[in-house]
């Protein structure tokens, strides 16, 4: 793999995030241009200077696509889908919403929207009912594998036996049965432009927002919010929180969050499982109103990772700092990277005898604490 000199990464991430608006690691840039760079016997400057150009858009193309992240497989985030059965389609149900439209955002080669066209074909069974679902994503390459309907038999290791007749199996391979995909509609679309619709009763756009930038991210949710109906539902990956988000209200459902659009009615009590955990210890939380600081103490207010972790490196060079204090509700959005970041910071303040304090008060965020073993105090 080739070597990426640090003012090349630059340049690629900025071509990266102008045409995807994805912002990634380093690492990853790294990575994948490295391997396209060998591929196509450039060095860094001369392959920075062919995707800058016209007859470069299309390897731009190609280094997205090799930067995009797909991992998904059938049933994946089950404890989401309980919720889509135990209460979405309950209250579609009441309201008497017959065609529901649903948008699988980001759905890389089409588990994820199948999989919900046979939660729903299941929950509401024709012809009283008959949801469409919208299923997007930047990637051809991926989309054109979701179209064939096709999969390696071993593809159905984690469907729930109820849902195997959703499938033809033979000589190896499972293919979608037409009724259901029949429900599905595939199309190409970036997050970061227009929505591809309105009016969507259902929205789940998982583990794709965390590789925008801050403000692209912003815009993107905006979109999202624009784009449901009222008293739509959104749901986001297991690690992503989102804060303040205008138009958008967390409920609790089970261990997880359903986010709603103003304008309808949040679920209630009856509408959530029995199982459903306490709420965090409040002991966990610290006091998000700012305190009087020692003279030696530094706040750094929580962002995306790549941002976060250049903030507190920077802090923790401070000559005599003693105390360094990472308010988490200043964050827009919480992800799996921010955890790490968080972690590595606590292991350098250790070593360098600071106290790394980690103040949090929203409930949705001392949740995100207790998913990643971040209690309180110094990771």
């Amino acid at each position: 793999m080739a070597l990426v000199s640090p003012e090349v990464l630059s340049g690629l991430a900025r071509l990266v995030r102008g045409f995807a608006g994805l912002e990634l690691p380093a690492w990853v840039v790294e990575s994948k241009a490295g391997a396209r760079m060998t591929a196509l016997s450039l060095d860094g400057p001369g392959y920075l200077s062919l995707v800058e150009s016209g007859r470069g858009a299309s390897e731009l193309g190609r280094l997205v696509e090799a930067l995009r992240v797909g991992e998904t497989r059938f049933f994946r985030h089950k404890g989401q889908l309980d919720a889509v059965l135990e209460v979405v389609a309950p209250r579609w149900r009441e309201a008497g919403t017959q065609r529901p439209k649903v948008w699988s955002a980001g759905c890389a080669t089409g588990e994820e929207p199948y999989t919900l066209a046979m939660v729903l074909a299941r929950a509401l069974p024709a012809p009283a009912y008959r949801a469409s679902i919208l299923a997007t994503d930047v990637s051809e390459e991926a989309l054109a594998t979701a179209s064939r309907r096709r999969y390696p038999a071993e593809a159905l290791a984690h469907v729930p036996p109820p849902f195997l007749d959703s499938f033809v199996v033979s000589e190896g391979e499972a293919e979608v049965r037409r009724e259901i995909a029949g429900a599905v509609r595939f199309e190409r679309h970036n997050l970061a432009s227009a929505p591809p619709g309105r009016g969507f009763h259902l929205v789940f756009c998982r583990n794709v927002l965390i590789y925008f930038e801050p403000e692209e991210r912003r815009r993107a949710l905006e979109r999202i919010v624009d784009a449901l109906a009222p008293g739509g539902a959104l749901f986001l990956g297991y690690s992503e929180t989102l804060r303040d988000v205008a138009g958008l209200a967390p409920v609790q459902v089970g261990a997880h969050t359903l986010w709603l659009r103003s304008g309808g009615e949040p679920p209630s009590s009856r509408d959530v499982p029995r199982d459903a955990p306490a709420s965090v210890p409040r002991s966990l939380a610290r006091p998000s109103a700012p305190v009087a600081a020692p003279r030696t103490s530094r706040t750094v207010r929580a962002s995306a990772a790549s941002a976060l972790s250049r903030e507190l490196s920077e802090a923790l060079k401070s000559e005599g700092l003693e105390v360094l204090t990472v308010e988490l509700d200043a964050a827009e959005l919480l992800d799996d990277d921010a955890a790490v970041v968080l972690r590595r910071a606590g292991a350098a303040a250790r070593a360098s005898g600071v106290d790394l304090r980690l103040v949090a008060g929203r409930e949705v965020t001392l949740r995100w604490l207790r998913r990643h073993g971040l209690g309180g105090g110094a990771p």
